[in-house]
């Protein structure tokens, strides 16, 4: 008798406290989970813009020395290793950072 009333009591102990208890803290650490996701989504969003302002700075920088005197050919080369370089930075930041 006493092993039976143990045994309901241990029951009744799981599935009234225990069991709600530990979905009630699963469901709290998700929406912590959640939230961090959200935050670092923002915080990724920033950076990106960021790094992207500081490299069409560093383009503008990088065209503006460019020299306008000197054979077309060799101004277009130096364009064109600009941009080159432009957008490989570009890539990488939207890598690192995301779209």
């Amino acid at each position: 008798m006493v092993a039976i009333v143990a045994i309901t009591g241990s029951l009744v102990y799981y599935f009234v406290f225990f069991k709600p208890e530990n979905a009630r803290v699963e469901l709290r650490l998700q929406e912590k989970l959640q939230e961090d996701k959200i935050k670092q989504g923002q915080v990724n969003k920033e950076k990106l813009k960021q790094a992207l302002a500081e490299l069409d700075n560093w383009y503008e920088e990088r065209m503006a020395d460019i020299p306008k005197v000197g054979s077309f050919e060799a101004i277009k080369i130096m364009m064109d290793i600009t941009e080159t370089r432009y957008k490989r930075k570009q890539e990488n930041i939207y890598k690192l950072y995301g779209n």
